[in-house]
């Protein structure tokens, strides 16, 4: 298993799901140290406090879009976990086959959603680690630990790139420039009166060129130690860190953590300071 493997890919309109065969070994010989010093440039990355996973190479994936992207993202892996032969002695959150997946925010978009099953993943939580190696039935037939051991350096080292001297970094403007972006905040409030909307979200596209190849393994590493309670997630270049957790499902229970509040200034006034406190701490949608 390695960065030749072949892989197994699917489009939007062909949702083949390949029979996959996982095996998760408990990882007794890991260092003890954060997962993120396990980055590499081409990692597939969900970390929060030096626990989650990293993975490594690419076993299947779906590309999609459109109205339908998440329903067809989930009847994919929904039929290869069907049809795969899992063997994972922990069964614990983030063992066994799991998939790292990107959507687009709208179905108008051009970004492609999709789903990416790794070739190895790396897992940590607060009591243990653990290796899953994914592949082909002849790939994994009879795979030992220490064989495990040595596909996952292989892994690893296929998804890194050289080490270079940063380059320079020129900012130019995207889709808006800083012209085109005070036009559009004012057609926008133009929409609160035409159209009876109370509240409208902008934002403003930067792109920054590098003159060298940049590794995304130490932006990644960068966003753990600065912002280690948030989580920092890297996906086929879709990279950051956020403090929100939208939903998770663990036995059943459904949590979620939800940071941002808004309230109009206005209503305020100017004699009681702590108005904004009092009524974003009485919202009824406060996570609790």
């Amino acid at each position: 298993m390695s960065a030749d493997s072949p892989v197994l890919s699917a489009s939007a309109h062909q949702l083949s799901a390949p029979s996959l065969t996982s095996i998760t070994f408990e990882y007794v010989d890991a260092p003890q140290t954060p997962l993120g010093d396990s980055l590499r440039h081409r990692s597939l990355v969900w970390t929060r406090n030096g626990h989650g996973l990293v993975g490594f190479g690419t076993a299947a994936r779906l590309h999609t879009h459109g109205e339908e992207r998440f329903a067809r993202a989930r009847a994919w892996f929904a039929q290869i976990i069907e049809n795969a032969r899992i063997i994972d002695p922990l069964n614990r959150p983030g063992t066994g086959l799991v998939s790292f997946g990107s959507f687009a925010f709208s179905f108008t978009s051009v970004f492609e959603s999709r789903m990416i099953i790794p070739q190895l993943v790396i897992g940590r939580d607060e009591q243990t680690a653990w290796i899953t190696l994914t592949g082909t039935s002849e790939e994994l037939d009879g795979v030992t630990y220490e064989q495990a051991l040595a596909r996952a350096s292989a892994l690893m080292a296929d998804a890194a790139i050289p080490e270079a001297a940063a380059g320079s970094i020129k900012l130019t403007s995207g889709q808006l420039t800083a012209g085109s972006y005070v036009e559009a905040v004012k057609k926008a409030l133009r929409h609160f009166d035409e159209r009876g909307i109370s509240k409208l979200v902008l934002a403003r596209d930067v792109l920054a060129h590098s003159s060298t190849p940049i590794d995304l393994s130490k932006v990644v590493h960068a966003l753990t130690e600065r912002y280690g309670n948030c989580w920092t997630y890297s996906v086929d270049g879709l990279v950051g860190a956020t403090p929100e957790m939208l939903v998770r499902v663990t036995d059943g229970l459904a949590e979620a953590r939800v940071l941002a509040g808004t309230l109009d200034r206005a209503a305020a006034g100017a004699d009681d300071p702590g108005f904004a406190q009092h009524r974003l701490f009485e919202d009824p949608k406060r996570p609790q």
